[in-house]
């Protein structure tokens, strides 16, 4: 299931980004769909295989979030209280919620319902332990949900 979420979700991103402007990587599903979907499909199976079968831990340093994703999200905050206050943007920001990954979406909500990332006091709960990952994973997989949930919204014509 997870395997079929990430190659759904990276056409989606190809379409929309190719709604914005010219995407030329979208040019070879034209051309070649059912192998192009056979080849995502494949890479998608490995980057899983591979996350599910990690035996080290990520080192202690600071995990560095691809210039792409930190240059596409900058200061953005889907949860903006101007923007939530328009009926029509908590409509669009839920249908951009729904269609993230598993892993993305439960982090999105769990910041919508305002609990923290991290925290010391070991009484409350945070998502890094609700979800047992590190805070620097949780801190990635939100960025490149928030990345997804602009572009979706962009292309809506809503930011």
């Amino acid at each position: 299931m997870n395997i079929r979420e990430d190659v759904v979700d990276r056409f989606v991103d190809l379409l929309m980004s190719d709604r914005a402007e010219y995407e030329d990587r979208l040019d070879y599903y034209e051309i070649n769909f059912n192998s192009a979907i056979a080849t995502a499909r494949q890479d998608a199976s490995n980057r899983h295989w591979t996350h599910e079968n990690r035996s080290d831990e990520l080192g202690s340093g600071e995990m560095e979030v691809s210039e792409w994703v930190e240059a596409a999200a900058g200061n953005y905050n889907p949860f903006d209280a101007d923007e939530l206050d328009k009926k029509n943007y908590r409509l669009l920001l839920d249908d951009a919620i729904d269609s993230l990954p598993e892993f993305q979406r439960r982090i999105v909500e769990m910041l919508r319902q305002e609990i923290p990332i991290e925290s010391i006091d070991p009484l409350v709960d945070s998502i890094s332990k609700v979800l047992g990952r590190t805070e620097k994973t949780i801190r990635t997989h939100r960025d490149k949900a928030f990345v997804s949930l602009k572009m979706r919204l962009e292309c809506k014509g809503r930011i």
